[in-house]
């Protein structure tokens, strides 16, 4: 349970801005079960140990650690960490650490195949024949260990390929700190920005994309509408996890009414600090105007 004294339920965290992505779907879809309860979030941004993804393990658990330890003394419970790179890496001595905490994390989505995402399947064309999947991932992702027990458990090795990209999540956290209109980027702008990245899709012959960097969630409605690719985003299967043992609900109101439910968000950036209460319009005005 949430400690009555502590100001907020959840901590989600990430290296920069790419964890905002998740924050922003689980408090426009969600509230606690009981009485339609507003969630209250705190988001940290590491913004200045950005990007982890070539940082060494190391160095990614000495920094982790220093912030659980200030997340627990606010009297916080529930961490969600809204980063593969240190999931894949750091969730298993973190739990072991801080056996008080709950922690939840999203890692590569390399389970594509199991039974239970047949809809899943259908829903987006794919076909081991057919479809060349490609999961893009930082470098400490594709390298760490469980990235790659991962891999033989589901046994991906010949039908998903893992591509590390090592400047996407930069790239990404320039772009939506100064482009980011309306949930838009400047599409011929980016075609030359991400010049790189997409010379490698284009020699992959990629047809689907799984996105393993919190980061490229904010790129997956380019990718589908201007590359023409199939993008599998796992932020709702980690929601959904997070809902089905923490006992919330879908909300049925319209996004853009969400002032009225309360939800709030208090966003800490390592290298600056602002609060602002949560609403969808906020997303746009405020969050992206002040990183």
């Amino acid at each position: 349970m949430t400690d009555p004294l502590a100001l907020y339920d959840y901590a989600l965290f990430d290296s920069g801005i790419g964890g905002l992505w998740i924050t922003r779907e689980l408090l426009n879809s969600y509230s606690f079960e009981i009485e339609n309860t507003p969630l209250r979030c705190l988001y940290i941004g590491d913004t200045l140990y950005a990007p982890y993804g070539q940082k060494t393990l190391e160095d990614l658990f000495t920094r982790f650690r220093f912030l659980c330890h200030y997340i627990v003394s606010l009297r916080i419970k529930k961490i969600v960490i809204a980063c593969n790179t240190v999931t894949t890496q750091l969730i298993t001595q973190m739990r072991q650490e801080f056996p008080e905490v709950t922690f939840y994390g999203i890692e590569p989505f390399l389970s594509l195949w199991e039974p239970k995402h047949e809809e899943l399947r259908k829903k987006k064309q794919i076909t081991k024949d057919h479809s060349k999947i490609l999961l893009l991932s930082t470098q400490g992702t594709s390298l760490s260990q469980r990235c790659l027990f991962l891999q033989e458990l589901y046994k991906t090795q010949d039908s998903i390929s893992i591509v590390p990209m090592p400047s996407l999540a930069m790239k990404i956290e320039y772009l939506v700190q100064r482009y980011w209109k309306n949930e838009i980027l400047e599409t011929s702008y980016m075609v030359n920005f991400l010049k790189e990245e997409l010379e490698i899709l284009k020699t992959f012959k990629a047809t689907h994309l799984i996105l393993g960097c919190t980061h490229y969630s904010f790129l997956g409605a380019f990718f589908e509408n201007f590359q023409k690719l199939q993008v599998i985003d796992p932020t709702d299967f980690l929601l959904k996890e997070i809902a089905q043992k923490e006992g919330l609900k879908k909300i049925d109101t319209p996004a853009n009414n969400l002032l009225e439910k309360e939800n709030s968000l208090t966003v800490w950036f390592t290298n600056r600090c602002f609060v602002l209460n949560w609403n969808s319009t906020v997303w746009n005005k405020k969050i992206i105007s002040l990183i």
